[in-house]
């Protein structure tokens, strides 16, 4: 759990990399079954997060 203010957007950034982080390291969910389909829909949202930064 992470606590941040509105002022403190460098911790919020640091703290949703982190969960991200752990998130990938814990990998996909063993009990389900069809791990090929699973892969096919990360790449798929994947796709959508495509993100721009303004310059």
């Amino acid at each position: 759990m992470y606590n941040c203010t509105g002022a403190e957007a460098v911790k919020f950034v640091k703290s949703v990399e982190d969960m991200v982080y752990k998130i990938e390291k814990l990998g996909l969910n063993p009990l389900k079954t069809d791990q090929a389909v699973i892969k096919a829909e990360i790449k798929e949202v994947d796709k959508k997060l495509i993100t721009k930064t303004p310059i």
